[in-house]
């Protein structure tokens, strides 16, 4: 008998959340924003009560407003002694606090993506996230250290987990792969965004136009850290603006990547080296209604990563029925959709000769590509939350 099916004559399953994301990862953030909105879609017998777990250090957040209620626990200064944190990491493994928070709310799950190694292990069940394993497949974008730690976390969520979960097949034949000890303990969600409607109602074209652009661009909206692959891009529009001198591609998301804090400059010195200053516009972080607003307003969407565990750029294409120009990678060719252009990840003139025959011929206007994907969007949305439901039980 399943955990949920066990409880439907008592009460509602409660699920606490643990989220993971900021300012450093806003795909963690996001992601844990299109669970909340997915398990809402469940009629209200059905679906679980959604808590948000965190400190009382931690700042209210967009999140929170997706909740049914909000769990904290109190963190402890910090002892000034080595002696005191020992002591203190040793009181935490024996009971720590988010645990006691959570045996006072009648907490049945804990879903979490990171289960610190001085905390007690949870006493409720617990479902983990694991995004990817980038730094076992690209090692060389970190540190020993960090490779170590991460593993090391990896490692304890896979050991104490009753569930871990995926959003990609690629995620889980690498967790096959790198820890096949655990591999039965691994669900595949079927993920999916959903946009609010309320991010929906700007206008594309005043969107663009307050920024000053162009009014044919492609855009690029991904986090700048190297393996999301902007350097190919610019090396093909170099190729591309002796055809089409206008060729412009718009760039967004944040601009630190805290492994490589010199990638932007080095990114911007390639820029204007290469003299694309006009052609390669950076917005940096802009807000999520002008993200939407602005991919509806492209002639087509760039995803060319080297790497991913789930596109988030590639779910929000797809869901608002825009075309994609995608990097030939395995786990691309399986989460984008039909119809999408896919080219070598390292092949600069091959995405040229894509990138000028789409300046030439895409009309940004896709309307009815837009509300044939939003009117697909609910049964996927339904599929991911049975998905979630089958990972609690």
């Amino acid at each position: 008998m399943g955990m949920a099916e066990g409880m439907s004559n008592c009460k509602k399953l409660h699920v606490a959340f643990q989220p993971a994301g900021g300012a450093d990862w806003s795909a963690g953030s996001i992601f844990y924003g299109n669970v909340f909105r997915a398990l809402k879609t469940l009629d209200a017998e059905s679906r679980p009560t959604i808590s948000i777990i965190c400190d009382d250090q931690t700042e209210e957040n967009d999140l929170v407003s997706l909740a049914d209620e909000v769990i904290k626990f109190k963190r402890e200064a910090k002892s000034k002694t080595r002696a005191g944190r020992v002591l203190k990491n040793l009181a935490n493994r024996l009971n720590s606090p988010m645990d006691g928070a959570l045996k006072e709310r009648a907490v049945d799950l804990l879903f979490t993506t990171n289960l610190p190694e001085n905390w007690a292990v949870p006493s409720i069940p617990l479902v983990a996230w694991i995004p990817d394993f980038q730094h076992l497949r690209m090692p060389e974008l970190f540190s020993q250290s960090e490779i170590q730690v991460r593993s090391a976390q990896f490692l304890r969520l896979l050991q104490q987990a009753k569930t871990v979960v995926v959003t990609s097949k690629d995620v889980q034949n690498d967790l096959d792969n790198f820890f096949p000890t655990y591999s039965e303990k691994c669900k595949l969600l079927n993920f999916a965004t959903s946009i609010p409607t309320e991010m929906l109602q700007c206008q594309p074209r005043e969107i663009a136009d307050s920024y000053r652009l162009p009014s044919r661009f492609f855009y690029l909206p991904n986090q700048f850290w190297r393996h999301k692959n902007h350097i190919v891009v610019l090396e093909a529009l170099e190729k591309a603006v002796a055809q089409c001198p206008a060729l412009t591609v718009v760039a967004t998301g944040n601009l630190r990547d805290y492994r490589h804090p010199h990638f932007l400059d080095q990114l911007l010195q390639t820029i204007s080296a290469k003299n694309l200053r006009a052609n390669f516009i950076v917005l940096g972080l802009i807000p999520r209604p002008h993200t939407f607003a602005l991919m509806r307003q492209s002639l087509a969407v760039l995803q060319p990563s080297l790497f991913e565990g789930l596109s988030m750029t590639v779910a929000e294409a797809k869901v608002l029925g825009k075309q994609i120009i995608a990097s030939d990678i395995a786990v691309l060719r399986e989460l984008a959709p039909p119809g999408t252009v896919f080219f070598a990840p390292s092949d600069a003139e091959q995405l040229s000769g894509i990138l000028v025959k789409y300046y030439k011929n895409a009309d940004p206007d896709n309307s009815a590509d837009y509300d044939a994907a939003l009117a697909r969007a609910p049964q996927m949305v339904k599929e991911f939350s049975q998905s979630l439901m089958k990972a609690f039980v």
